[in-house]
Formats: structure tokens, sequence, C-alpha cells
């Protein structure tokens, strides 16, 4: 297949759009928060997403018996890639509101239109209303010819009357067959911290530092580099915040499989990243031991949830009938070593 091709199919009861050219093909959820569900590299075959235990299930037709006091969001998380907003991890109270696990937009059905779809690109806008503040999202995917890039841009709009604040993340969550202790991260020159609140009863990494990436210290005095994913013998359940990087980007490489998966970001907008690593170490409720996986979530804010934000004063905010855009790129390149840069045309550099 050397064009772009734009499939739209029924899948798990859900509108599901499959965006492809000759080197990767992207699954998107219409139904379901636009997830993206798989994100394949064709001539390796391999899939960077995650896919949970739970699979993929449709909110509007599944319910749970009881409600969490977190939300539904674990309840329906088949892994893959999701929008945090306008709230993130954490459920917290805003302006009355009560916003859970996430925020609002992972579990709700999105308009979609598609603007073009030709041999050479297609473009596909998604749009949605969050339903407990006033927000409206526009995101529009564009996959070209001969690239290995799925270019991503994405408008926040107040449609309310009064000053909004919120938090804004991705969170694209990597795992098998991709994901092993082959894979390597490569990240611009940051800082890492590990505060207590991150910490799990799986935790390996001691809490309250503030390191310069890669290596930080153990909880068994022992030093980690960051860089290295372990296996799943590793038992681990942790997160980091990382920041104070020059330029948004991070690439995870498997050097045996000889391909990675990379992102880019812009600074100004998401000026931190957390290090979501989960290798065997979720023990209870939703995974029971059977996660294998690690999300680097490019993040608006620190820490977490909207409420705490807020009160640490680094939330975006948009005044009544403000919009705010950003641009992302989720990147397929094939290399066994580290990575030095990405382009912003999103061109890996190797070190």
């Amino acid at each position: 297949m050397n064009y772009c091709c734009l499939t739209e199919t029924v899948y798990h009861g859900m509108r599901t759009l499959f965006l492809e050219n000759s080197l990767i093909k992207v699954g998107i959820l219409v139904d379901k928060g636009t997830d993206i569900f798989e994100f394949t590299h064709k001539s390796t075959n391999v899939d960077f997403m995650w896919a949970s235990r739970l699979g993929v299930r449709d909110p509007r037709s599944f319910t749970p018996t009881i409600s969490t006091k977190l939300g539904a969001f674990l309840d329906y998380y088949e892994g893959g890639w999701q929008d945090l907003f306008p709230n993130a991890d954490e459920p917290c109270i805003y302006k009355g509101a009560e916003i859970g696990l996430h925020g609002e937009v992972c579990l709700m059905p999105w308009e979609c239109t598609v603007l073009q779809d030709n041999n050479d690109e297609i473009v596909v806008r998604f749009s949605v209303s969050t339903y407990r503040t006033p927000f409206r999202i526009e995101k529009i995917l564009r996959l070209g010819r001969d690239k290995p890039v799925l270019e991503i841009e994405e408008t926040i709009t107040n449609e309310g009357l009064e000053e909004m604040d919120f938090m804004w993340g991705q969170h694209p969550a990597l795992g098998p067959p991709f994901l092993d202790e082959q894979c390597v991260i490569s990240l611009p020159k940051c800082r890492v911290r590990s505060d207590s609140f991150l910490g799990s009863d799986f935790s390996r990494i001691a809490p309250d530092q503030d390191v310069e990436w890669p290596f930080i210290k153990g909880k068994d005095g022992r030093m980690i580099d960051l860089r290295q994913v372990p296996s799943k013998d590793a038992n681990c359940n942790d997160r980091v915040f990382i920041y104070g990087y020059s330029d948004g980007w991070y690439a995870v490489t498997n050097r045996e499989k000889k391909v990675g998966f990379a992102m880019t970001w812009e600074k100004p907008t998401f000026p931190y990243l957390l290090y979501w690593q989960s290798f065997g170490g979720w023990h209870g409720y939703p995974f029971y031991g059977t996660a294998y996986t690690m999300a680097l979530e490019p993040r608006s804010s620190f820490p977490f949830p909207l409420s705490r934000v807020v009160e640490e004063n680094t939330q975006l905010k948009l005044s009544a009938g403000a919009s705010l855009t950003s641009h992302f790129k989720a990147i397929a390149y094939l290399s066994q070593g580290d990575v030095a840069s990405i382009t912003s045309s999103g061109d890996i550099e190797e070190a």
C-alpha cells in the first residue's frame, strides 16, 4: 500500500476509524474518547499500544454494578492512548462540579467529520463538549502518504461566561509486543521528581527526590537508571514527574526489535512529563498484577488533581470565549540506538 487509506467500521459496538499508509496503521475509538487503541508499525508488525486485561468495552452498553469514588475510567480502560481533560488523576471538586479520574472526555462519544480522504493525505476532525464544565475540544488528526508520523492538533475553547481553570494531558500507554526489557528511553536533558504522593506499596523508587535524569535512588539504596525498562519480574509500580527539558519530546526504542515510538509536543503548554511505570506491580483492582506497561504523558500541570494545581498555580486558564491550540506528533521509527533529538517534521536523529 503506497497510499493513504481510511476505513470506517464498528468495533465492539462503537464507531471506529483506521488511518493508515504504507508505514503505520492507527485505530481510533470515535465513540469512546477518540482513544487510540492501535498504533502499528507495519514492516515490523509491532503494535506499540498496551492492551489491558479488560479489553475494549463500550461505556454505553456495559454498566458496572456499582460506581467507585474514582469514577468510571478504570472500569473501561482498555489501555491505549487517552486525552486527559479538564482534570487528571485523582477526582476533585472544581467550582461545585465533581470531576472523576482523568476528567470528562475520555469516556464520551465524539463527533467526527472526514475533512480529506485521498491517496496522499487523510485529515479527520473530532469534537466534543464537556458536560460538567463549559469546554469544547476540537481535535484534528492528519496522516500523510510517506511518513510514519501521526499529526495531532487540539483546540480547547471555554464556552462559559467566566474564566475557567483546567489541566490537560495525553496518556499513551505502551505495552507488549513492543515493550520489554530491551527497551530504552531517550529524553533531552531534564530533571526528575519522586514526590511522596506519587508512590505506591510496590514502588521501587525512593520518595522525595529531585535529581537529574536518568539516575534516581531506589528504596533499597541502589541507583536506578530510568532509561532502562525492566522486565515484568521487577514487580513495581511507580510514577515520577519529569520537568526542565528544553524541548518537548521522548523516544522509546526496542533495541532487539529495532523499532521505536516517539512523541513531540509544545513545551510552553506541556512543561511536565509524567512517567508511569507499571512493570507487574499494580496488584489489586483493576489489574491484579497483569499490567506490564509504561506511559510518558505530556502534562500541563503539576501536581494533581485540578483543585490542587489551582492552589499551586500551575493550571492553564481560559477567559470566557477564549481558545488554546496545541500540536503533537506520534512517530514510529526504525532504530536500535539512542535518540539524540527529533526534528520539527518528526524525523529521528540518532545519538
